[in-house]
Protein backbone atom coordinates (compact mmCIF):
# COMPACT_ATOMS: atom_id res chain seq x y z
CA UNK A 1 0.00 0.00 0.00
CA UNK A 2 1.78 3.57 -0.83
CA UNK A 3 1.97 5.52 2.63
CA UNK A 4 -1.04 8.31 3.32
CA UNK A 5 0.95 10.89 1.26
CA UNK A 6 1.11 9.33 -2.23
CA UNK A 7 -2.22 7.10 -1.38
CA UNK A 8 -4.38 10.17 -1.07
CA UNK A 9 -2.45 11.50 -3.92
CA UNK A 10 -2.98 8.92 -6.64
CA UNK A 11 -5.15 12.25 -7.17
CA UNK A 12 -2.47 14.04 -6.64
CA UNK A 13 -1.06 15.35 -9.91
CA UNK A 14 -1.24 14.79 -12.94
CA UNK A 15 0.12 16.03 -16.44
CA UNK A 16 -1.75 14.62 -19.27
CA UNK A 17 0.78 15.14 -22.12
CA UNK A 18 -0.30 12.89 -24.21
CA UNK A 19 -3.76 13.61 -25.60
CA UNK A 20 -4.17 16.41 -27.57
CA UNK A 21 -5.77 19.86 -27.05
CA UNK A 22 -8.94 21.30 -29.01
CA UNK A 23 -11.87 22.49 -28.49
CA UNK A 24 -13.43 19.83 -30.92
CA UNK A 25 -11.86 16.99 -28.46
CA UNK A 26 -14.06 17.72 -25.52
CA UNK A 27 -13.13 13.89 -24.10
CA UNK A 28 -9.74 15.48 -24.07
CA UNK A 29 -10.72 18.92 -22.49
CA UNK A 30 -12.40 17.21 -19.39
CA UNK A 31 -9.66 14.30 -18.84
CA UNK A 32 -7.27 17.04 -18.54
CA UNK A 33 -9.35 18.80 -16.15
CA UNK A 34 -9.70 15.92 -14.32
CA UNK A 35 -6.08 15.12 -13.60
CA UNK A 36 -5.17 19.19 -13.64
CA UNK A 37 -5.68 18.86 -9.29
CA UNK A 38 -3.71 16.34 -9.11
CA UNK A 39 -0.62 17.38 -11.01
CA UNK A 40 -1.07 21.11 -9.15
CA UNK A 41 -0.87 19.73 -5.89
CA UNK A 42 2.18 17.98 -5.96
CA UNK A 43 3.67 20.93 -7.78
CA UNK A 44 2.34 23.24 -4.71
CA UNK A 45 1.08 25.35 -7.17
CA UNK A 46 -2.16 26.98 -4.81
CA UNK A 47 -3.49 29.05 -7.17
CA UNK A 48 -3.63 26.58 -9.97
CA UNK A 49 -5.35 23.92 -7.80
CA UNK A 50 -7.94 26.53 -6.40
CA UNK A 51 -8.59 27.59 -10.20
CA UNK A 52 -9.45 23.51 -10.92
CA UNK A 53 -12.14 23.11 -9.24
CA UNK A 54 -15.88 24.91 -8.90
CA UNK A 55 -15.98 27.53 -6.23
CA UNK A 56 -18.07 25.30 -3.80
CA UNK A 57 -15.94 22.69 -3.98
CA UNK A 58 -12.39 25.24 -3.74
CA UNK A 59 -14.16 27.07 -0.99
CA UNK A 60 -14.23 24.08 0.84
CA UNK A 61 -10.92 22.22 0.17
CA UNK A 62 -9.14 23.13 3.65
CA UNK A 63 -11.37 22.27 6.62
CA UNK A 64 -9.69 23.48 9.35
CA UNK A 65 -9.44 27.04 8.14
CA UNK A 66 -10.68 29.77 9.60
CA UNK A 67 -14.27 30.78 7.96
CA UNK A 68 -13.62 33.75 5.12
CA UNK A 69 -10.13 32.15 4.22
CA UNK A 70 -9.87 31.83 0.56
CA UNK A 71 -8.94 28.58 -1.09
CA UNK A 72 -5.94 29.88 -2.14
CA UNK A 73 -5.04 31.44 1.38
CA UNK A 74 -5.65 28.15 3.06
CA UNK A 75 -4.24 25.88 0.47
CA UNK A 76 -0.77 27.94 1.01
CA UNK A 77 -0.92 28.21 4.46
CA UNK A 78 -0.83 23.96 4.34
CA UNK A 79 2.16 24.04 1.83
CA UNK A 80 4.10 26.03 3.85
CA UNK A 81 3.18 24.28 7.10
CA UNK A 82 4.09 20.84 5.66
CA UNK A 83 7.48 19.52 3.83
CA UNK A 84 8.10 19.32 0.26
CA UNK A 85 6.02 16.71 -2.07
CA UNK A 86 8.74 13.36 -2.14
CA UNK A 87 8.26 13.04 -5.96
CA UNK A 88 10.70 14.86 -8.08
CA UNK A 89 9.40 17.04 -10.30
CA UNK A 90 10.73 15.13 -13.24
CA UNK A 91 8.26 12.27 -11.89
CA UNK A 92 5.34 14.66 -11.36
CA UNK A 93 5.95 15.97 -14.63
CA UNK A 94 5.97 12.54 -16.31
CA UNK A 95 2.38 11.67 -14.83
CA UNK A 96 -0.31 10.43 -17.13
CA UNK A 97 -4.06 9.18 -17.11
CA UNK A 98 -7.01 7.32 -19.09
CA UNK A 99 -10.11 7.76 -19.21
CA UNK A 100 -12.56 5.13 -19.03
CA UNK A 101 -16.77 5.22 -18.79
CA UNK A 102 -16.83 9.03 -19.52
CA UNK A 103 -20.19 10.35 -19.90
CA UNK A 104 -20.77 13.79 -20.69
CA UNK A 105 -24.87 15.51 -19.75
CA UNK A 106 -24.46 19.14 -21.33
CA UNK A 107 -22.20 21.15 -19.12
CA UNK A 108 -21.43 17.90 -16.33
CA UNK A 109 -19.61 15.31 -17.14
CA UNK A 110 -17.73 12.21 -14.77
CA UNK A 111 -15.89 9.08 -15.04
CA UNK A 112 -13.44 6.63 -14.28
CA UNK A 113 -9.57 8.19 -14.41
CA UNK A 114 -6.83 5.80 -14.17
CA UNK A 115 -3.41 7.37 -13.08
CA UNK A 116 -0.28 6.15 -14.32
CA UNK A 117 3.49 7.45 -13.65
CA UNK A 118 6.82 6.61 -15.43
CA UNK A 119 9.21 5.04 -12.85
CA UNK A 120 12.41 4.82 -13.51
CA UNK A 121 14.56 2.17 -12.26
CA UNK A 122 18.55 1.53 -12.12
CA UNK A 123 19.89 -1.37 -12.27
CA UNK A 124 24.00 -0.83 -12.23
CA UNK A 125 24.65 0.50 -15.73
CA UNK A 126 21.45 -0.04 -16.60
CA UNK A 127 18.31 1.96 -16.57
CA UNK A 128 14.91 1.17 -17.18
CA UNK A 129 11.66 2.62 -17.86
CA UNK A 130 8.23 1.38 -16.69
CA UNK A 131 4.32 2.54 -16.57
CA UNK A 132 3.22 2.03 -12.78
CA UNK A 133 -0.53 2.54 -12.33
CA UNK A 134 -1.23 4.24 -9.04
CA UNK A 135 -4.85 3.67 -9.37
CA UNK A 136 -8.45 4.82 -10.32
CA UNK A 137 -10.85 7.18 -9.21
CA UNK A 138 -13.96 8.04 -10.45
CA UNK A 139 -14.69 11.87 -10.44
CA UNK A 140 -17.05 14.74 -11.58
CA UNK A 141 -16.87 17.70 -13.84
CA UNK A 142 -18.41 20.81 -14.82
CA UNK A 143 -18.15 23.26 -17.45
CA UNK A 144 -18.15 27.04 -16.04
CA UNK A 145 -17.46 29.89 -17.65
CA UNK A 146 -16.51 27.48 -20.65
CA UNK A 147 -13.76 25.69 -18.33
CA UNK A 148 -14.28 22.12 -17.31
CA UNK A 149 -13.49 22.09 -13.53
CA UNK A 150 -13.32 19.31 -11.13
CA UNK A 151 -16.72 19.21 -9.12
CA UNK A 152 -15.97 16.48 -6.97
CA UNK A 153 -15.63 16.64 -3.24
CA UNK A 154 -12.10 17.74 -2.18
CA UNK A 155 -9.89 17.71 1.00
CA UNK A 156 -6.19 19.15 1.64
CA UNK A 157 -5.00 18.27 5.50
CA UNK A 158 -2.04 18.70 7.23
CA UNK A 159 -1.08 15.12 8.61
CA UNK A 160 2.10 15.05 10.47
CA UNK A 161 4.85 12.36 9.79
CA UNK A 162 3.68 9.85 12.43
CA UNK A 163 0.51 9.31 11.18
CA UNK A 164 2.17 8.79 7.32
CA UNK A 165 4.94 6.37 8.47
CA UNK A 166 4.57 5.76 12.26
CA UNK A 167 7.78 3.13 11.45
CA UNK A 168 10.11 6.26 10.42
CA UNK A 169 8.43 8.95 12.69
CA UNK A 170 10.31 12.44 12.43
CA UNK A 171 9.25 15.31 14.89
CA UNK A 172 8.25 18.61 13.80
CA UNK A 173 7.62 17.25 9.98
CA UNK A 174 3.87 17.33 8.44
CA UNK A 175 2.88 16.83 4.86
CA UNK A 176 -0.44 17.53 3.24
CA UNK A 177 -2.62 14.92 2.16
CA UNK A 178 -4.72 15.19 -0.65
CA UNK A 179 -7.90 13.45 -1.98
CA UNK A 180 -10.27 14.00 -4.87
CA UNK A 181 -13.07 12.20 -5.98
CA UNK A 182 -13.61 8.02 -5.59
CA UNK A 183 -10.78 5.87 -5.41
CA UNK A 184 -12.56 2.38 -6.84
CA UNK A 185 -11.72 -1.24 -6.58
CA UNK A 186 -14.90 -3.46 -7.40
CA UNK A 187 -17.09 -0.46 -5.45
CA UNK A 188 -16.80 2.46 -3.32
CA UNK A 189 -16.06 2.00 -0.02
CA UNK A 190 -15.23 -2.10 -0.61
CA UNK A 191 -11.85 -1.45 1.85
CA UNK A 192 -14.08 -0.75 4.89
CA UNK A 193 -14.55 -3.90 6.80
CA UNK A 194 -17.87 -4.96 8.25
CA UNK A 195 -18.25 -4.86 12.34
CA UNK A 196 -18.83 -8.54 13.58
CA UNK A 197 -22.06 -6.85 14.96
CA UNK A 198 -22.90 -6.18 11.53
CA UNK A 199 -22.04 -9.60 10.15
CA UNK A 200 -24.25 -11.74 13.24
CA UNK A 201 -27.67 -9.75 12.67
CA UNK A 202 -28.01 -10.88 9.83
CA UNK A 203 -28.80 -10.32 5.66
CA UNK A 204 -30.68 -7.40 6.14
CA UNK A 205 -28.14 -5.61 8.49
CA UNK A 206 -25.35 -6.02 6.03
CA UNK A 207 -27.70 -4.64 2.79
CA UNK A 208 -27.93 -1.81 4.52
CA UNK A 209 -24.49 -1.45 5.78
CA UNK A 210 -23.18 -2.10 1.84
CA UNK A 211 -25.30 0.76 0.99
CA UNK A 212 -24.27 3.08 3.62
CA UNK A 213 -20.95 2.52 3.29
CA UNK A 214 -21.01 3.35 -0.68
CA UNK A 215 -22.46 6.60 0.28
CA UNK A 216 -19.87 6.94 2.91
CA UNK A 217 -16.49 6.13 0.69
CA UNK A 218 -18.27 8.47 -2.01
CA UNK A 219 -18.77 11.26 0.03
CA UNK A 220 -14.82 11.89 1.24
CA UNK A 221 -15.54 11.27 4.93
CA UNK A 222 -11.88 10.00 5.37
CA UNK A 223 -10.08 12.40 4.14
CA UNK A 224 -11.07 13.77 7.77
CA UNK A 225 -12.24 11.26 9.90
CA UNK A 226 -10.34 8.09 10.82
CA UNK A 227 -12.39 4.56 10.74
CA UNK A 228 -10.77 1.25 11.75
CA UNK A 229 -7.22 1.66 9.82
CA UNK A 230 -8.59 3.75 7.31
CA UNK A 231 -8.89 7.35 6.23
CA UNK A 232 -6.97 10.22 8.40
CA UNK A 233 -6.44 11.32 12.10
CA UNK A 234 -8.49 14.62 11.95
CA UNK A 235 -9.57 17.13 11.87
CA UNK A 236 -12.93 15.20 12.24
CA UNK A 237 -13.59 13.17 15.60
CA UNK A 238 -12.97 9.50 14.90
CA UNK A 239 -15.93 7.35 13.51
CA UNK A 240 -15.07 3.53 14.42
CA UNK A 241 -17.14 3.47 17.27
CA UNK A 242 -19.54 6.58 16.97
CA UNK A 243 -22.84 4.33 16.98
CA UNK A 244 -22.03 3.88 20.34
CA UNK A 245 -21.75 7.66 21.23
CA UNK A 246 -24.18 8.97 19.22
CA UNK A 247 -28.16 8.10 18.22
CA UNK A 248 -29.58 8.34 14.53
CA UNK A 249 -31.02 11.43 15.15
CA UNK A 250 -27.93 13.09 16.92
CA UNK A 251 -25.39 11.65 13.80
CA UNK A 252 -28.59 13.25 11.46
CA UNK A 253 -28.10 16.71 12.98
CA UNK A 254 -24.18 16.99 13.23
CA UNK A 255 -24.08 15.86 9.20
CA UNK A 256 -27.17 18.86 8.83
CA UNK A 257 -25.78 21.39 11.24
CA UNK A 258 -21.85 20.25 12.14
CA UNK A 259 -19.91 22.77 13.64
CA UNK A 260 -16.67 23.74 11.37
CA UNK A 261 -14.60 23.20 10.23
CA UNK A 262 -16.67 20.08 9.07
CA UNK A 263 -19.28 20.77 5.97
CA UNK A 264 -22.71 20.35 6.01
CA UNK A 265 -24.34 17.53 4.09
CA UNK A 266 -27.31 19.08 3.21
CA UNK A 267 -27.45 19.40 -0.34
CA UNK A 268 -26.86 15.06 0.01
CA UNK A 269 -30.21 14.05 -1.38
CA UNK A 270 -32.30 12.71 1.41
CA UNK A 271 -32.48 8.94 0.75
CA UNK A 272 -28.42 8.76 0.88
CA UNK A 273 -29.00 10.87 4.13
CA UNK A 274 -30.82 8.31 5.66
CA UNK A 275 -28.30 5.11 4.48
CA UNK A 276 -25.41 7.47 5.29
CA UNK A 277 -27.30 7.74 9.23
CA UNK A 278 -27.99 3.90 9.12
CA UNK A 279 -24.37 3.05 8.41
CA UNK A 280 -22.85 5.47 10.95
CA UNK A 281 -25.07 4.10 13.66
CA UNK A 282 -24.00 0.55 13.19
CA UNK A 283 -20.82 1.48 13.61
CA UNK A 284 -20.34 0.19 17.13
Amino acid sequence: MLPIRLLAVPLASLALFGIAKGADNPDAAITRAAVAPFRDELLRDAPALCSDLTPTVAAMIAPQAAPGTSCEQAVQDIFAATAATPLPRSAILSLQATASDLRIDGRRATGVFSLLTNEVSEHGSMTTDALVNLGRYRLDLEEVGGRWLVSSDARLATIPECQVKPTDCQANVAYPAFTLGTPLGSSPGESIPTPKSVQRAGRREQRVFAAGRTVFAESGCLACHRLDDLGNRGPGQNLTHIGRQLSAPQIEHALLSPRAPMPSFKGLPASKRRVLVRFLSLLR
